[in-house]
């Protein structure tokens, strides 16, 4: 079936939740649909920002991610309690696939007008986002509308930090607001907008680069 984008954020914000989740003993990783490739989408990006072992460090719900892999186009990430994602070099966009004992699908990114990176104010792009998943299974297809807005430093628990501020608007309506440090290489903030008019707010609490050997948490090391 095919759902709108209101139903898709509301989704976005229960599965987040159920990511904070232990485990249920019998559940089985599930397996993902392998038609997508992961260099499927060029962020604009030729480097990842990123390098393997960099931590980075949610709340709302708390979510630990660190990065275990660098490909052609892609990043691998694996949170705290066994699952992974895989993104383009850009957090910006979707992700392409990810898995865990509770939820799993895959995303391709078609129809690509303009380019994001590299950032600057005014770029924009506009593509379309395919999504399968399993448990529960669904399939969307959504038009994503992202623009470089401007440059500013915002306060998060993590510390303070110069951002790029990208406003992603999704079938039409303003649905995403994202700060994405260049420092970093990641987003610093996430607000999104859900079909009942309240906003996510998610932010990072702590980060370690991959040559740190604790992830700083409101400035304390942990």
């Amino acid at each position: 079936m095919f759902i709108n984008s209101g139903r898709v954020f509301l989704l976005l914000g229960v599965v987040l939740a159920a990511a904070s989740c232990t485990f249920s003993k019998g559940l089985q990783p599930l397996e993902l649909p392998s038609s997508i490739g992961l260099n499927a989408f060029d962020s604009g990006l030729t480097t990842s920002p990123v390098s393997v072992g960099d931590v980075f460090v949610y709340d709302n719900p708390i979510e630990r991610r660190q990065v275990t892999a660098v490909g052609d186009n892609f990043i691998g990430y694996q949170d705290g309690l066994g699952g992974f994602s895989q993104t383009t070099f850009s957090p910006i966009f979707p992700r392409l696939r990810w898995g865990s004992a509770l939820s799993a699908g895959s995303s391709e990114l078609t129809n690509i007008s303009g380019l994001l990176h590299p950032l600057a104010i005014g770029n924009r792009i506009v593509f379309r986002e395919k999504t399968i998943r399993a448990r529960p299974g669904a399939t969307s297809q959504l038009i994503w509308d992202c623009e470089v807005q401007n440059k500013l430093e915002i306060v998060v628990a993590a510390g303070s930090s110069e951002t790029w501020q990208i406003l992603c608007k999704v079938d039409g309506r303003e649905r995403a607001l994202f700060n994405y440090s260049d420092n970093l290489g990641g987003l610093v903030r996430m607000i999104y907008s859900m079909d009942d008019g309240s906003s996510l707010v998610r932010q990072l609490t702590g980060y370690a680069g991959s040559a740190q050997t604790g992830v700083a948490v409101s400035g304390q090391e942990q």
